[in-house]
């Protein structure tokens, strides 16, 4: 085993999957930990050191601590974070909950081992490579062009946040499906912000206060663009695609 390989956690009280999904991800040249419940992943979490989990994968509903209790825990712990991956039977929680809770996929069962094979080995390659796809390699079926004042103000109105693996945008009118392929362009001021996304999850009207808008997972980024959101989650890395944040009366 590669002692530089990619160091994974998974998590589930069903000792059959634990084992199932070891095997699987063992095969593919990773270095795989299991743990029984939310509270032993967490410590498990805390106490790797200089050799950091760079993907957890974990139960939703567990016993010995749930996959939220876990999502939370790691998102609220200092320094650089793991991918998470949720896997559940129930569909108890809107995708866009998860995604701000920190989780970067989400995958239903029974799995299909092949997808989360695919999604693990996306979500564990950095994101200056991931994201910095030629466009050539994706088809998108969607345009989205937007124009706001400033990325700060825009930032602190609540119309565009930045996350660990995408951004929440507020928008108005017709709105593309969940899972649509896009080509944004985002014109803030002077800068300019575009490359390719897909939509996670949709807000079609204002609910609870917050802007109606689309939470989007980003694949691939224009040079610029990139050097700018790396940039930016440099100083405040926040949950993978934030929820976006209630309008304010910011100029």
């Amino acid at each position: 085993m590669d002692p530089n390989a990619p160091r994974l956690l998974v998590v589930d009280d069903e000792q059959g999957i634990t084992e199932f999904l070891e095997r699987c991800l063992d095969a593919e040249g990773y270095r795989v930990a299991t743990a029984s419940g939310g509270w032993e992943a967490a410590q498990l979490v805390e106490q790797a050191g200089a050799d950091p989990f760079a993907f957890v994968l974990t139960d939703l509903r567990m016993p010995r601590g749930d996959g939220v209790e876990l999502l939370e825990t790691i998102e609220e712990a200092a320094g650089p974070k793991p991918a998470i991956a949720v896997m559940t039977a129930f569909a108890d929680m809107h995708p866009a909950e998860l995604f701000g809770r920190g989780a970067c996929a989400f995958f239903e069962k029974p799995l299909d081992i092949d997808d989360v094979l695919v999604r693990v080995k996306l979500l564990v390659t950095p994101l200056a490579t991931r994201w910095a796809l030629p466009a050539t390699a994706m088809a998108p079926s969607y345009k989205l062009n937007l124009t706001f004042g400033d990325y700060a103000v825009a930032s602190r109105r609540g119309e565009l946040r930045l996350g660990r693996g995408g951004f929440f945008v507020a928008t108005e009118g017709g709105q593309p499906k969940v899972g649509t392929v896009l080509a944004f362009t985002l014109t803030l001021g002077p800068r300019v912000l575009s490359g390719h996304a897909r939509v996670a999850w949709a807000r079609p009207g204002a609910r609870h206060g917050f802007h109606p808008g689309l939470g989007l997972e980003i694949l691939g980024l224009t040079p610029d663009t990139l050097a700018f959101v790396l940039g930016e989650l440099a100083h405040s890395p926040q949950s993978y695609i934030p929820l976006g944040l209630k309008p304010t009366n910011v100029a």
